[in-house]
């Protein structure tokens, strides 16, 4: 919408020990599509945008993994030795003494996670982590991490534990699943290292195994938007990988917080996970879109109910957002179908004191992906505008301009600067909303008589003269009452 060329990456990251076991004897290949395919479906079900969809099992990542590896290798930060200590193998994660505990049956836990762990001894490749913690200490001060609490946290992890040379790689017989070690059949690359390169394979970059060839992302910024529980991953680990390869780290890491469902952490067990499948079915796919950015949050963890689901659709998107809609092209009000003549629209006071100041407020959360505050910003604009409405009764006025001709011209420039500014409120509501409830805010803006090519965020700030363009009510409310 601001007129750069982007490019969205997700996809499925597919080795490891964990997903071999998963696949109870199976073809792990096979496996793996059905897995991967179920979750491209729920993308397309859910109108994302995504240019790439990577699997860790392609042959081109795989070949971007063995590129980097060797790079590493010839750079001089991975080297042979035996590593020691605890593994939990749900988290394909190596722990610190200080990140293990016991769980109320005795048993060895992660504290993070709460899986189990075991201790491992296992010859395997070390990278050189100690060499570059305060690489990214300076990296992190240059607020790479968002929002701030997710930098601090990993700033504590550094100060509190004994950084160690980091094991990347496993025995092949222990995890024969996964990308062999360039040169070294006997390992395998260690699932976390391969996952990560997947950033550098949706990039298109051509990693020289020479350390010496420069190595650019092709992009004038690099976000990865992840969850709170790999946050070392991104924030230690990767940018490490990246340094002693030669590549800028990311410009940002956007961490958010995890979802609880009736205020109850998900589990199978419990029988309390929500698939957003069905959830669309029941429900307009704006509707969860809507709940979903509207809810969600950075730093706490958000809660899921189909309560909150048909609140926010009915008191916000029905009856605020459709609400405006409706009764600013009412045929009682507006028979004309066209956007009213005004001439000094700036000095209308709804949209010099909300509607344009918005756009400003509304990019600067969503460039911090403060997808819920940007939407919120946005619901006091369509309330307020709905309390005007309400207050200046622009059916009174209507009613005052066939009793009273000798004040037509008065009465007319209040009315048409009324029903002008409902409408400028509409769309760039509509506009601002676009990323988040495409479908919906297509359909009123069209309604509105947008054209396609205005529907930037420049055409949010610097709008052209509406007055006279023609608009088409809907058929139907924006958002019908549901059964």
């Amino acid at each position: 919408m601001q007129g750069d060329q982007v490019v969205f990456s997700t996809g499925t990251d597919e080795h490891g020990s964990k997903v071999e076991k998963a696949a109870n004897g199976k073809d792990v290949k096979e496996y793996c599509n059905k897995i991967s395919s179920s979750f491209k479906n729920l993308f397309t079900c859910l109108g994302t945008s995504h240019d790439v969809f990577v699997r860790t099992t392609d042959d081109r990542h795989k070949q971007t993994v063995q590129a980097l590896w060797q790079r590493l290798v010839n750079g001089g930060y991975l080297v042979q030795g035996e590593h020691e200590g605890w593994y939990c193998q749900s988290d394909e994660a190596f722990l610190t003494d200080q990140q293990v505990g016991e769980n109320p049956d005795g048993k060895r836990v992660s504290l993070e996670s709460g899986h189990a762990v075991e201790w491992l001894k296992e010859a395997n490749y070390l990278f050189q982590l100690p060499k570059f913690t305060d690489r990214i200490l300076e990296w992190l001060d240059t607020t790479a991490v968002y929002p701030p609490a997710r930098s601090n946290e990993i700033k504590g992890f550094l100060s509190a534990h004994d950084i160690r040379d980091l094991s990347v790689s496993r025995p092949s017989d222990r995890v024969p699943w996964a990308i062999p070690v360039p040169g070294d059949a006997s390992q395998s690359v260690y699932v976390w290292l391969d996952a990560l390169t997947n950033y550098l394979t949706v990039a298109g970059i051509q990693v020289s195994p020479d350390p010496t060839v420069p190595v650019h992302w092709g992009f004038d910024k690099v976000v990865h938007v992840v969850g709170k529980d790999i946050l070392r991953f991104h924030t230690l680990y990767w940018p490490s990988f990246l340094m002693a390869a030669g590549i800028d780290p990311p410009n940002r890491v956007i961490v958010h917080a995890h979802w609880t469902v009736n205020k109850v952490k998900m589990s199978k067990s419990l029988g309390n996970v929500m698939c957003p499948v069905e959830l669309l079915k029941k429900y307009e796919l704006d509707a969860v879109r809507y709940t979903l950015l509207r809810n969600g949050g950075l730093v706490d963890d958000a809660d899921f109910s189909e309560d909150s689901l048909k609140s926010r659709r009915k008191d916000e998107l029905a009856n605020t957002y459709g609400n405006l809609l409706s009764r600013s092209t009412a045929n009682r009000i507006m028979p004309q179908t066209k956007w009213p003549d005004v001439q000094n629209i700036e000095d209308i006071p709804l949209v010099k004191n909300h509607v344009r100041p918005l756009p400003g407020v509304v990019d600067a959360y969503y460039q911090d992906f403060e997808f819920s505050k940007g939407i919120e910003a946005v619901v006091h604009l369509l309330y307020e505008s709905n309390r005007v409405f309400t207050e200046e009764e622009p059916w009174v006025l209507i009613k005052q301009l066939k009793r009273n001709p000798e004040n037509q011209e008065e009465l007319q420039l209040k009315l048409n600067s009324i029903m002008y500014s409902m409408l400028e409120s509409l769309r760039v509501s509509s506009l601002l909303l676009l990323p988040i409830i495409p479908d919906t805010c297509n359909k009123v803006l069209d309604s509105l008589g947008v054209s396609s090519e205005e529907r930037s965020f420049k055409d949010a700030t610097h709008p052209k003269n509406y007055s006279g363009t023609e608009f088409k009510r809907l058929a139907t409310p924006l958002f019908p009452i549901l059964e």
